[in-house]
């Protein structure tokens, strides 16, 4: 554990000191003021602050103020020699732990020690439960989720899929309310694209985003919200359905467009997704689902397509692989045998034959 003394009574630092040593803590930073405590924070955050309430230029409560521009959860065990309510009053709503009276007995020293670990595991333990949400947060693919209750999933899945999604904001102790917040905007914006995208006018469907957000952040409870999600999503289900398969072709196309204007490019799978609006993930799957192949496969026959197209008007090999994507001469031979048969010489004689 990290402490850090902040006091300018010199006597004052080395009591607290010894007694802090003689309870076995070793790692101990003292400060004269409150100046240069509060550059020591620069290079590092102590996990508990003895802090002198009196002292000259910069105040204990002049310091806190400051100090949580650097980090708001330091426990602040605050000393003072007067017992005075309004100083108590303030360090307490600037979330000081502790205010003991100077000099502070050995045994009261041990105690609050004893209750500022208990306090500190506890807080290590909800940032590593936060921290786990988070990561779990980050590995789903929100969009992904999301469209495949639009598109793929009867409503028994799509309420669990919904109900899951819900699951990694929650636990018994806590709700991220904050997380969940931003998960609600998420798909509600999401919503409105995937109309969008389906030639539908979202405003006929569905209400302003930020008025959808409003509606469910006021609440009472998680299922209410929950419910209220699963309501707007059922009903942007029935309106991409009715629209059949227009919007699906119209995306392929858009993609297959993209592709053909784009492959003497750096064409990748993701600047495609982008093109389309999709996340890479959903697009990937979109794309196999729809042309039966997967996106390399297709990009790749589309190339030799081409190719084909330019041997037919006498282009130069090497002119043909800048126009196509090929970087290598030899890479393109290989594919295009691979994929015709012949050699691009051999496809070349055969229509100089014909």
């Amino acid at each position: 554990m990290k402490i850090l003394i902040v006091d300018d009574e010199m006597l004052a630092r080395e009591v607290l000191k010894t007694q802090l040593e003689a309870l076995h803590y070793q790692n101990i930073k003292m400060a004269t003021d409150g100046k240069s405590a509060l550059l020591s924070l620069r290079d590092e955050i102590p996990d508990v602050i003895f802090l002198d309430i009196c002292m000259p230029e910069m105040s204990g409560i002049e310091f806190m103020e400051q100090a949580a521009n650097y980090k708001k959860d330091i426990v602040y065990v605050i000393l003072s020699g007067y017992d005075i309510f309004e100083y108590a009053q303030r360090t307490m709503e600037l979330g000081a732990y502790k205010y003991l009276l100077k000099p502070v007995d050995t045994q009261t020293l041990m105690n609050t020690m004893h209750s500022v670990e208990t306090m500190i595991a506890k807080q290590s333990k909800e940032e590593e439960r936060y921290a786990d949400l988070n990561k779990r947060i980050m590995e789903v693919d929100l969009e992904l989720s999301l469209l495949q209750s639009l598109y793929q999933e009867d409503s028994v899945e799509m309420n669990n899929r919904i109900k899951a999604l819900y699951d990694l904001y929650l636990s018994e102790e806590y709700t991220d309310i904050k997380q969940l917040g931003k998960m609600h905007l998420s798909v509600f914006v999401l919503l409105h694209k995937e109309l969008g995208k389906s030639d539908i006018e979202s405003s006929t469907i569905l209400e302003d985003e930020f008025l959808l957000y409003r509606k469910i952040q006021a609440m009472d409870t998680i299922s209410d919200m929950q419910t209220f999600l699963l309501s707007k999503i059922q009903v942007c289900k029935e309106a991409i359905a009715g629209q059949g398969r227009t919007g699906h072709e119209k995306i392929m196309l858009r993609a297959k467009e993209y592709i053909k204007q784009n492959m003497g490019y750096n064409l990748t799978l993701e600047s495609t997704a982008e093109y389309v609006n999709f996340s890479p993930t959903y697009f990937s799957r979109f794309f196999k689902n729809e042309a039966g192949m997967n996106f390399i496969e297709y990009v790749t026959k589309a190339r030799i397509e081409e190719a084909k197209e330019l041997l037919n008007r006498n282009v130069k090999t090497a002119d043909i692989c800048s126009k196509i994507g090929f970087r290598d001469i030899k890479h393109f031979y290989k594919i295009f045998k691979k994929i015709e048969g012949v050699t691009p010489g051999q496809y070349k004689r055969g229509l100089i034959t014909k």
